[in-house]
């Protein structure tokens, strides 16, 4: 069973050894490519037989006890790696997570 998740919930995931966590900004029909839809995404060549998500994040590094954040940019996740974040972990420099209500 896929894991489905909603525009603004917030994703962690780990690709190319390193930490990646974002908010979900675009749900992507099966057989579509992210660029059908405006997004420009790094790799990601062959389009998905599911629904997928398009994640406006962050690599983050810890570095002697501190975290440090890159760029924010858009990511094409698989969703097999996608995990949703609790609501009180930071997702980027100064952020928390959005609370609902």
């Amino acid at each position: 069973m896929t894991v489905k998740f909603k525009i603004g919930d917030h994703v962690q995931w780990i690709s190319s050894n390193s930490e990646k966590r974002g908010e979900v900004v675009a749900a992507i029909p099966a057989g579509k490519f992210p660029q059908n839809f405006g997004f420009k995404v790094g790799g990601g060549y062959c389009a998905r037989d599911h629904e997928s998500y398009v994640v406006r994040g962050r690599q983050t590094r810890i570095f002697r006890n501190d975290r440090h954040w890159g760029s924010a940019k858009n990511f094409w996740p698989r969703v097999s790696i996608l995990s949703l974040l609790d609501k009180d972990v930071p997702i980027g420099p100064d952020k928390k997570v959005k609370k609902n209500g």
